[in-house]
């Protein structure tokens, strides 16, 4: 089982900072006295993932980590669209998210984003299509992963 996820259309990365609570990810909810080059803590809900990480990059944030709301540490596995996101974004489960907004707040942590050694697929949806003659499996209901036809 993976202990993250990369975002489907985010940056392959790996970047290090203090990690900063931003709660929703909305504009104005990191602090504004966060520190530079800051690693965005944010949870699930309320926003499109691609605006969290946005908003995140607006306020100074060089990596996010988005940790799910569900209770049977799932991890969230999205996209950002079409989104210019420059900085790379990875989920957790609610369990491990939690854990980091009660001990992990301030600590250095790095987001480090990349293709798996056995998994060379390549993500699409309505705003990512695949190259021609391949399609969309929709394997995650709003994305998925192309395939050749």
């Amino acid at each position: 089982k993976d202990d993250n996820v990369p975002m489907l259309g985010a940056p392959y990365a790996q970047v290090s900072g203090p990690i900063v609570d931003c709660q929703f990810g909305a504009p104005g909810e990191c602090p504004p006295d966060a520190p530079e080059n800051f690693i965005c803590l944010v949870s699930r809900g309320k926003f499109k993932f691609s605006d969290k990480v946005l908003n995140c990059e607006e306020s100074g944030a060089i990596g996010t980590i988005l940790y799910n709301t569900a209770e049977d540490e799932s991890i969230v596995e999205g996209y950002v669209g079409d989104a210019p996101v420059e900085i790379p974004i990875t989920a957790i489960s609610l369990q491990k998210g939690l854990h980091l907004v009660e001990h992990g707040l301030g600590m250095n942590a790095t987001v480090m984003t990349k293709k798996k050694d056995d998994d060379c697929k390549t993500g699409c949806s309505d705003d990512i299509p695949c190259p021609d003659s391949w399609y969309c499996d929709y394997s995650k209901i709003d994305h998925g992963y192309c395939q050749e036809c």
